[in-house]
């Protein structure tokens, strides 16, 4: 589970490359086994993956993906790396323009599994401040419960 985005910078010969981190892999896996998944078992995730893009791009928004374990497995071994990948960069980029700098609270709507949270803090653990969250899901409340315990990052506020 290897995942890997290099970025152009705006400064010519310079790439940025950004690694979805080992630790996360290791906590996906122990969802997945606790919940009949297995990154051992590709076709059952990429059947999984399939059926929640089929999801998104139906636009039909009907359900909830966080209450069907199917589409939570598929979220974390997919969409959850690639979009931490992507926020990493942005975050990274935020750094750079000292965006965070009088920061003392922020709030991510539609948090999902906090995402967003564990970008900012691969890029800058130490930054510290108030953070609120705001997910309608219980079960994607869970989820980003579960991710911030076993790294050890403090329990979301919801």
């Amino acid at each position: 589970m290897t995942s890997k985005l290099t970025i152009p910078s705006k400064t010519p010969h310079v790439v940025h490359k950004y690694e979805f981190p080992e630790f996360y892999r290791q906590s996906i896996e122990k969802w997945l086994q606790e919940n009949g998944f297995s990154l051992k078992k590709l076709s059952q995730l990429a059947s999984a993956i399939i059926n929640l893009s089929d999801y998104y791009h139906s636009r039909q928004h009907d359900k909830d993906i966080w209450s069907h374990k199917e589409w939570l497995a598929a979220y974390l071994v997919y969409f959850f790396p690639l979009n931490f990948i992507r926020l990493r960069a942005v975050t990274q980029e935020a750094l750079n323009c000292d965006f965070f700098s009088e920061l003392t609270h922020w709030v991510d709507f539609g948090s999902g599994l906090g995402t967003f949270q564990h970008a900012l803090h691969s890029a800058a653990p130490n930054l510290q401040f108030k953070s609120s969250f705001i997910e309608i899901s219980p079960y994607g409340r869970q989820l980003h419960e579960f991710l911030n315990q076993e790294l050890s990052l403090e329990k979301p506020c919801f």
